[in-house]
This record gives structure tokens, sequence and C-alpha cells, in this order.
């Protein structure tokens, strides 16, 4: 008989960014980092044998501390990787919803039905994952082993666990970042002891106890945003955020900084979007994708303090990313403290501050 501790990854960018990281790589929060150390601490007179993880970054991440507490090395499997989710990779999930709606309430329903381009089946994600922890299992007889995986990796396998077919995995709980279930296993029998634990998280840490979704039966999430750019009438809803920002600044906007963005714009489209709510639009990001820089984020005060801001930043660091830039700047007025206590918990370190002006930077690489 094996003893197994399934753990889902600590919180990672597309957990906040509400985007759809399956094998897209991405760095962990800084709440992510402290639900490791919590993690830790908690397996830290537990007796292992063993740490495996998935190959992405979040989950290595999350393993390793707990490895290194015992002495020993994580071993990778792409077997344990989250499921392939084709050209959602890296796409918001309130774009997925608005673009094939049909596909996203099937992948949140009856996932058996799911299918984009380039996805990963959900029967097939279900056996991957269950014969690498059976073969896992098989190899550690009676030993304890700890096994870091992926969220919806994690759904499929508990899915036949609890002998729930494709149309049943709303009955199924969600499991909260870096959360612990805990498994014996004996040849192919699978005796499942307690799921989704997180009792060594504090609600400051939790994701959780920050999001709401997870609370309903559908998992559909209002607050996801999806994205459009400012061709044609959209431009009216850009300047108005533009007027918006500039007024907070204490400056106004001239003709030469709107016909600037026209060209960006025209240039790179999606280097300025409009984040909406269903029809309704919330927010604004301008960037220069080039250059690694953002110029304003403005989100309606209405919609302020409900993790909507955060989406149009993983939107940034997206079209940075993918331009090959190595890190992300902003400049903000000295006077918007908010502003700048924003950034800073999203893993942006202040790298000049003149008195009028800080200048904050965040790291891109993994």
């Amino acid at each position: 008989m094996t003893k197994v501790y399934l753990i889902r990854h600590a919180e990672a960018e597309g957990n906040v960014y509400r985007r759809v990281h399956g094998h897209y790589d991405s760095h962990l929060t800084p709440r992510g980092r402290k639900q490791i150390e919590a993690l830790t601490e908690r397996f830290k007179d537990v007796s292992i044998d063993a740490v495996y993880s998935s190959d992405l970054t979040r989950a290595i991440k999350t393993a390793e501390p707990i490895a290194q507490t015992h002495g020993l090395e994580v071993v990778t499997s792409k077997n344990l990787r989250e499921c392939a989710h084709g050209i959602w990779e890296d796409v918001t999930w309130g774009d997925c919803e608005w673009i094939e709606p049909e596909q996203y309430n099937y992948y949140l329903n009856d996932p058996a039905k799911w299918k984009t381009t380039g996805s990963e089946g959900f029967y097939p994600l279900q056996r991957r994952i269950t014969k690498k922890i059976l073969d896992l299992s098989a190899d550690n007889d009676g030993k304890t082993i700890v096994i870091v995986s992926h969220g919806y990796a994690i759904r499929a396998f508990m899915c036949g666990v609890y002998g729930y077919e494709s149309n049943e995995i709303s009955q199924l709980p969600h499991c909260d970042n870096a959360a612990v279930s805990y498994l014996e296993i004996e040849k192919s029998n699978i005796d499942l002891k307690y799921f989704g634990d997180c009792s060594h998280l504090d609600p400051s840490i939790s994701t959780f106890a920050h999001q709401s979704w997870w609370k309903t039966n559908s998992s559909k999430d209002d607050r996801n945003l999806h994205f459009s750019t400012i061709a044609g009438s959209a431009f009216d809803i850009y300047e108005g955020y533009l007027k918006k920002w500039y007024e907070m600044c204490g400056e106004e906007v001239n003709d030469f900084v709107l016909k600037d963005a026209m060209m960006r714009s025209a240039f790179n489209p999606k280097s300025i979007v409009i984040g909406y709510i269903d029809q309704e639009p919330v927010g604004c990001i301008d960037m220069d994708g080039e250059k690694g820089c953002i110029n304003f984020v403005y989100l309606d005060e209405q919609y302020r303090g409900k993790g909507l801001a955060v989406q149009l930043i993983g939107h940034a660091v997206n079209i940075c990313r993918d331009a090959g830039c190595d890190k992300l700047t902003v400049q903000v007025p000295s006077n918007l403290t908010n502003a700048i206590q924003f950034f800073e918990a999203d893993y942006y370190y202040v790298t000049e501050d003149d008195g009028n002006k800080v200048t904050l930077e965040k790291d891109l690489n993994l």
C-alpha cells in the first residue's frame, strides 16, 4: 500500500489574471509563494520518500521546498501536467465564454463534449493522470509520496475516484490552490481519505477566500473580463478613459496623445484594449508591447476592488512576453498611492521615485 499526498500547485498568474493556463507556463504569485511556505510547514514532520511533479514551473516551484526539507529531488513528468487547452491557452476565460459560449458551457458542466482546436479530451486526460498516479504508487509500494499537479487534471482524476461521469462533474467540489488530498493506494484500489484540505492556509493567503466562482455549481465567474480593441466607435470609450486617467494625474489630453494612440492601435490592435463584462465596458489598458511598458490602466470606480484590474495587467503580461520582453514597467504619479500599492501587490518593484513619478518594474522571466 502506498500513501499518496496529491497537491494542487500554489496560486499562479492564471488564477488571478483569469486566463487559461493549461500547458502555458507561468509565474507563481506573491500569495502563491506564501501558500508554499504554509504547505512546506505542513509537511515538515511528515515522513516522505519521494516527491513528483508536473514539469510546469508553477508545479515544480510548489514541490521543490517540500522535497528540499526532506533531502529529496523533485522528479518531473509531463503526464502530471494540466489539461492541454489548445487555442484557448493564455486566452482570458471571459474571451473563451464570449467567443465560444457553447464550448465554454461544455467545459464547465460536461467536459467530455468540450472540444476546441488542439485541446485534450476529458477522458484521455483522466486516463493519463490516473495511469501516472497508479504507476508512481506501484513504484513506491510501502512508501509515502507527494505528487504536485493541477486543478483541472486533479478534478478529472477525482471524477474517476468518485465514479462520476463527465456530466456529473459539478457535483465534485473544487480544490483551492495548494490544497491537499490524501489517498491510500493498493495496486489499482484507491482509498480516498480526504479531498482538497486547505487547513494549512490562513484566509489571508487562500486563493478561494478572494474569489467566489467556486461556490456556484456552474463554476461561472461573472467577473471574468473579455477584451476588445478600440477600433471604430470603441475609440470614444477609450478617449473617455484616457481623459479620466489624465485628470487623475492632473494633466489634460491633447490631440498628439490621441493621434499617437490611434497609430499605435493601428500598428498593434492589442496594445490598447477595453475590458468588458458582457457588453458593459469597465476599464482600459494602454501599453507598448515592444517596449514592455504600460502607459496607463484605468478601471471605472464602481468596479474596483473586485479582481478586475489585475486581469488588464494579465493582458499586458501576455503581450509583452509574446514580444520577447524580459520585464514590464509602468510609471505612476507619486500621489496615486493606491495605484502604486496595486502594482506592488502584483510583484512590481519600485526602481525609481523622483518625487513626482514612481517607476515600477515586473520581471517576466520564469
